[in-house]
Order: structure tokens, then C-alpha cells, then sequence
């Protein structure tokens, strides 16, 4: 929606709707009713599931939004849900001797029509005959066919469960509705809206209207401010421009990445805040009051709308500052480089970014960062290091790992942070960093290759170069092939514990399959040239490449036992705090 056009957000019973005098225009833009059997089906189970089951007071099924507007000569155009009016308006008719005998009387609201007059008059005389002679009247009548066959097959017990959900009027108890029945959304937006544009972006690949929406339609919402106008006007420009700010702020993705592992299709991303409020607001709710929230599309503006329903109006207010509170506090977390770097490493596995917030009430920052460490503990709980084994343990390889270069990270001296954002963008693997023997290779063409790779390197060894060279003459040299591979590794390593974690270092998939089983100076420098390129190699995968954690660089080109030891011994110091479980972080 235009940020600059508010609306009047409300929710309405079935029975409101039926109350309004001049009825639902549907305009000529939008195509006539064209419901099948299974969505009408869909919609009549929904709701006599939600009237079988124990509700909360005040709890209701809730249709999707309704977006109107209100013209002074034909009633409320009705941009988008004439599908689910009409049909809800066919069950009525349907129950009408039901309704009446129940509730006393049979209100409907009515639907006209701007091109398709006759679709009116069919709608509300002709609708138990079947007639195919009008696309309109095809789908309608078939719809009351459909409800008639399935509420025969559901019984009068039903029918009257059904009954109760659908038309009970609202009934107040100190101020808040505690009907259990059925409402909508009601969206209207100002008259100057273009309605065609709103109705387009609405129904091009069917794009509903999101929480993120509704949300800001109620914090906009004049009657919900309820001041004069010049403060209303203030105040809507107030929170749309903090809007703004939050919501660039967080489609930043380094900041982004920082705060969430998978929410990243999110395309109006404070919704992410406004989902984490509703569960907080949720669970402080009266239990008669609480939201449900399994199948609930709407979960979160619903649960912003009781807040206001139990509160008052005037705490739409207290809602934004809220929401501020809650990006300002992600804010600061982001800006300081310990809690960036622990909090970063925890929502990546998997840690509730609400449990971590919840934490953090009434705790000083060193007790906050000992919370924090006790939580990455908790995966390394028993966890030996020395003992772990690729593949079997990859896992665990990768977990450790990755917190290796996030530590490293954070203690270097130099202003650097680890990008959670190029983390979660590339797909990892472990990269042996003295390579395996290349048992994948089953052809001659991939031996071939491979040899070709080091039929010039400066070995120097020239009875190993001419070995290469006599080899690559033959026709078939699968024979020779390992003997010489073996040759070649043994020049630049030795053999022990190559499945180690100390002979293992974290790499890309993409960038993994670039290095192909090369020897280690090979190896280094194709990491190297990654680097240039602009692929996103952890810091300390760049340091096992230069030798960075070896004492003895005299070796300069191999990777040998020495080498793994103090790499190991590097990971372990590091990690220690982490490893190292003391009493209190037991007992918190």
C-alpha cells in the first residue's frame, strides 16, 4: 500500500457486516465469482472445525482481510474478498430459515454488481437452481450445490455448531469481546487511493495483504490515535518515518544475517520484530484472552489488536515505543563486537533470538556475556576434540570449526568481523587441508587432468617430475596412477590422522570443489586466488594456508605432523573459555 495513504483497520463479526445499509459493490475491474468445490469445501471445514473445538473467550475464526473503500453513491467497493463475501453470503442464504429461527431474524448484506446486473438478482432469487447458462451463475449455483451436500452429510448436530460461530452477535464484557465467531479483517483505505493499483498488486500471483501490513494500518489508524488532527498527522509521520529507518536498517543483510539463520524471504522484514512481540505480548495475556496461534495466518496482528482491545487505544502508542525498544536493543548488539560475535554464532544453530532477548532483562553486560557462553557450551557439551574423526563426526567438525574462525575473529586486533552474512550465503564443507588420495578419480581423463596440473610444478625432485611426464605418455594410466599420486602427497605431508580435525579447515562447497584434491602449496595458492576474487574464505582457513599457527617456516610448502599440532593446539586455546565448563555456567 502507498506508505502516505492510512487506513481504518477494524475487525468486524459476520453479523456487523449483515448490519451495513447500503451493502458490497463489486467494480467492473475484477472478474465475476469463480469458486470451486474444494475452496468452498476448504471454507466450511475451517469454520466447523474452529465451532467443535474449546475456544478462549473472545477467541474467533478469522477470514482473510477484506479490502474496501467507501463510495457515497454505490455503497463499500469491494477491492479484494468478493470471493470469500460470496460465498459466506451463499452459506447465508443456504441457513436462512436456521438463521432466522435461532437468531429471530435474517439479515443479509447484499452484493451488487457494476457490469454483471443480472449476477445481483441471480445472487439473491435463483440460487437453488442449477443454471450453466452464465459463468456467474454456473459457479454460483454449483457453490449452493456444494453446501447443500455438505451439510447433509454433516447432520443437523453440525449444522447448529456451525450456526453459532457464524452469525453470533458480538457481546462485550468489560469492554472486550469475548464472542467466539466468525470476523474479517476490515481494511478500508482513504477514497483517494487508486483502487485498480491496490487491486492489481493484490492479485497479481496473489500477494495478501502480510501482518507487516495490517500492523502498520492499526498504528496509523486515526480512530486509534485518537487526538486532533494536527497531532494524528504528526504522529503518522512520526512512526512512518521511524518505519522507514527500522526497515532499511534491517533489509542491510549484513545486519540482517546477524539476527536470523533462515528467516530470509521475508520481504517487509520489521515483521520479524512485530512476530517476536506478538508471542511476547501472547504469553502475558489473561489465559482467556490469549491468541490462538497453530493455523493462524494472522496470528501477529491479531495479537497486536487484543493488545489494544484489553489496553485501550491510547496504547497504540505504547506499542511503537515497543517496537523501537526491541530494534534498538538488536541494535546494540549488532554495534558491540562480543555480543555481535557470540549472538551471531547462536541464532546460526539454531538458538531462539527471543530467548536470547529475554535473557538479557535485568542482567549486567558480563552477565549477559557468561549467559551467552553458557549457551555455546551447551553443543560442546562431552565433545573431545582430539577424538573427533571425518566423516563421522563432520558435524560436530563444522560446528567447532565455524566457532573458531567467529572467535578468531572477534580477538583479532584489527577492526574485522566475521560476515554471518557470506556464512549463510555459501553452503560449507571440510576441506582436508593435506589432501586425500583422489579415490573419486575412475577414468583416465580425470587422472589425465590431474597429472597435467603438476607436469611443470618445481618439485625439486627431478626424478618425480620425469615420472609425471612418463606417465602422462601412456595410453592407460590407472595402473600407475595411485602409486604416483601417493608419491606426490608424500612429498608435501605424511600421513598422520589425516581425518583429524587438525588436517581439516572450513570452505565453501563452490570454493571446496575449486582446490580438487590439489597438494598443499596448490592448495594455498588457489585459496589465495579465491581470496582475490572475492569469495568469502574464513579467516582462519586463510591462516592454516599461510601457515599462520606453524612455528617452523622452513617447510614453507608442506604440511606435516608439526604443523597439525600446533593448529590443534591453536583451536584449543581459543576455544578454551568454551570448552572448559565452569560451575556457575552448570548451575545457570
Amino acid at each position: 500500500m502507498n506508505k502516505n495513504i492510512s487506513t481504518n483497520l477494524v475487525l468486524k463479526s459476520l453479523s456487523e457486516l449483515c448490519e451495513i445499509e447500503k451493502g458490497f459493490y463489486i467494480p467492473a475491474y475484477q472478474r465475476g465469482y469463480r469458486w470451486t468445490r474444494q475452496q468452498v469445501e476448504d471454507l466450511l471445514n475451517d469454520i466447523l472445525e474452529f465451532a467443535s473445538i474449546k475456544n478462549n473467550d473472545g477467541e474467533f475464526y478469522c477470514l482473510q482481510p477484506i479490502v474496501v473503500k467507501n463510495d457515497d453513491e454505490h455503497g463499500w467497493e469491494l477491492i479484494d474478498g468478493q470471493q470469500r463475501l460470496t460465498t459466506i453470503y451463499i452459506i447465508l442464504t443456504y441457513l436462512e430459515k436456521e438463521i432466522e429461527m435461532f437468531f429471530g431474524e435474517n439479515k443479509k448484506y447484499s452484493i451488487k454488481f457494476e457490469t454483471r446486473l443480472d449476477s445481483r438478482k441471480f445472487l439473491e432469487e435463483q440460487l437453488k437452481t442449477i443454471d450453466e447458462s452464465n459463468i456467474d451463475f454456473f459457479h454460483m449455483s454449483y457453490a449452493y450445490q456444494y453446501i447443500d451436500e455438505w451439510f447433509k452429510e454433516k447432520g443437523n448436530k453440525k449444522k447448529i455448531d456451525f450456526l453459532n460461530v457464524l452469525c453470533s452477535p458480538d457481546k462485550d464484557r468489560d469492554g472486550i469481546n469475548i464472542t467466539n465467531n466468525i470476523r474479517v479483517i476490515w481494511y478500508e483505505v482513504e477514497k483517494e487511493v487508486d483502487s485498480i493499483q491496490i487491486f492489481t498488486r493484490l492479485n497479481m500471483g496473489k500477494i495478501p495483504l502480510t501482518n507487516a501490513e495490517l500492523v502498520k494500518a492499526l498504528l496509523l489508524s486515526s480512530s486509534n490515535l485518537n487526538k486532533s488532527e494536527d497531532y494524528i498527522r504528526v504522529k503518522q509521520l512520526e512512526i512512518s518515518s521511524s518505519w522507514d529507518n527500522i526497515e532499511n536498517r534491517l533489509q542491510d543483510n549484513d545486519f540482517w544475517y546477524f539476527l536470523n539463520s533462515e528467516r530470509n524471504t521475508i520481504s517487509t522484514r520489521i515483521e520479524f520484530i512485530f512476530d517476536l512481540m506478538s508471542d511476547d505480548y501472547n504469553k502475558k495475556f489473561d489465559e482467556k484472552y490469549k491468541v490462538q496461534k497453530q493455523n493462524n495466518d494472522y496470528y501477529t496482528f491479531m495479537v497486536f489488536n487484543q493488545y489494544l482491545n484489553i489496553h485501550g487505544k491510547e496504547s497504540i502508542l505504547e506499542i511503537w515505543e515497543d517496537i523501537k525498544q526491541y530494534f534498538m536493543t538488536f541494535q546494540e548488539w549488532f554495534e558491540e563486537a562480543f555480543l555481535y560475535h557470540y549472538i551471531g554464532y547462536l541464532t546460526i544453530n539454531r538458538h531462539s533470538i527471543e530467548k536470547i532477548k529475554l535473557a538479557l532483562e535485568n542482567k549486567k553486560k558480563s552477565e549477559f556475556k557468561s549467559y551467552l557462553q553458557s549457551l555455546i557450551i551447551k553443543d560442546f557439551k562431552d565433545v573431545n576434540i582430539r577424538e573427533l574423526s571425518y566423516p563421522s563426526d563432520n558435524t560436530m567438525i563444522t560446528k567447532i570449526l565455524f566457532l573458531f574462525n567467529v572467535i578468531s575473529t572477534l580477538n583479532s586486533k584489527s577492526n574485522i568481523r566475521f560476515s554471518f552474512k557470506d556464512y549463510i550465503d555459501g553452503k560449507w564443507s571440510l576441506e582436508h587441508i593435506h589432501a586425500q588420495n583422489s579415490e573419486e578419480f575412475t577414468d583416465n581423463k580425470q587422472m589425465h587432468e590431474w597429472l597435467v596440473e603438476y607436469k611443470d610444478y618445481d618439485f625439486n625432485d627431478d626424478e618425480l617430475s620425469e615420472k609425471i611426464s612418463e606417465l602422462l605418455e601412456k595410453n592407460n594410466i590407472k595402473d600407475r596412477f595411485r602409486e604416483l599420486q601417493k608419491e606426490i602427497f608424500e612429498k608435501f605431508s605424511d600421513d598422520s590422522n589425516i581425518h583429524g580435525i587438525e588436517n581439516l579447515a572450513l570452505l565453501s562447497i563452490k570454493d571446496n570443489a575449486t582446490l580438487n584434491n590439489s597438494i598443499f602449496p596448490k592448495k594455498r595458492d588457489k585459496v589465495m586466488a579465491l581470496d582475490e576474487e572475492g569469495s568469502f574464505i574464513p579467516m582462519c582457513t586463510k591462516n592454516v594456508f599461510l601457515k599462520y599457527y606453524s612455528k617452523d617456516l622452513t617447510q614453507i610448502s608442506s604440511w606435516n605432523k608439526s604443523d597439525r599440532d600446533q593448529y590443534l593446539t591453536s583451536i584449543e586455546k581459543t576455544l578454551e573459555v568454551f570448552f572448559k565448563v565452569e560451575e556457575d555456567n552448570d548451575e545457570e
